[in-house]
């Protein structure tokens, strides 16, 4: 009787808290041959570290599945297809005037001067091409102005807005100068590099060097080609030696006579 009372006085169990005193206290007084369900629940306890009570006394063991299948989650976020703003369709009196509106921080719009300008291919040209051009001028007068040798004959700045025709002449001027000068500067080192380059055919061909093979005497020892310089510089002896005698037999023909030699040598 006290049994029955006792289990009749009590709460369920999933309204108490777990291990609470209460609870103790009331399976404490609960007898352990109650066959009730709640009283076997209530008195019933097994931690994770204890085998299981299984008749068999294995542990079950769960089946290995036949490949790995990851959570289904979407590719993806669903695509919002739904209206911008709340409410229903605009009419076209309203889209005229949200397209004519301007909003901060946005492109100006369509059908206003500003829009006009920004979208314009033309004016970004111009603009483009003015810059460009501006840009290399002042790179050219400070680079003449900086390895011109005639900068010295430049004329002040402050005299274009008194005088402009005469500063423009003035610049005029100083530019032929310094091409001519550059010029005559090319023409001069052209000149001594064909001199130095008939020089070198001339003795090559006085010492006999022309007549061999270029391969052939790079590959010879410094012995063997100054052997050959030797031998070509006493041939070409024997040859003046030769040519002022029959140059002196012949003196009398060419006296007063002066002959035209080319670059100075020959």
């Amino acid at each position: 009787m006290a049994s029955s009372i006792t289990s009749a006085t009590l709460p369920p169990r999933f309204l108490l808290p777990a291990l609470s005193p209460m609870w103790r206290a009331a399976a404490a007084r609960v007898p352990r041959k109650t066959t009730t369900t709640a009283a076997a629940a209530a008195t019933t306890f097994r931690h994770a570290s204890t085998q299981s009570g299984s008749p068999s006394g294995k542990t079950p063991i769960l089946e290995k599945p036949a490949r790995f299948n990851p959570p289904s989650h979407g590719a993806r976020l669903p695509r919002n297809t739904g209206p911008k703003h709340y409410g229903g369709a605009l009419s076209d009196a309203e889209l005229r005037a949200q397209s004519r509106k301007h909003y901060p921080g946005m492109l100006p719009p369509q059908g206003t001067k500003a829009h006009s300008f920004i979208h314009s291919r033309s004016i970004h040209l111009i603009i483009t091409l003015g810059t460009l051009t501006i840009l290399a001028i002042s790179t050219f007068i400070l680079n003449f102005t900086h390895t011109s040798p005639f900068k010295h004959l430049l004329p002040e700045a402050s005299e274009f807005w008194s005088s402009p025709r005469q500063f423009i002449q003035t610049w005029i001027r100083v530019i032929q100068l310094h091409e001519k000068d550059r010029n005559d500067k090319v023409i001069a080192m052209h000149t001594r590099h064909t001199d130095d380059v008939a020089k070198r055919e001339y003795y090559r061909k006085v010492h006999g060097l022309d007549k061999e093979n270029p391969i052939v005497n790079f590959f010879k020892s410094e012995e063997q080609i100054e052997e050959e310089r030797k031998a070509a510089a006493a041939a070409a002896a024997e040859e003046e030696a030769l040519a002022a005698a029959n140059a002196g037999d012949a003196g009398s023909e060419t006296a007063g006579q002066t002959k035209k030699k080319w670059f100075g040598i020959f």
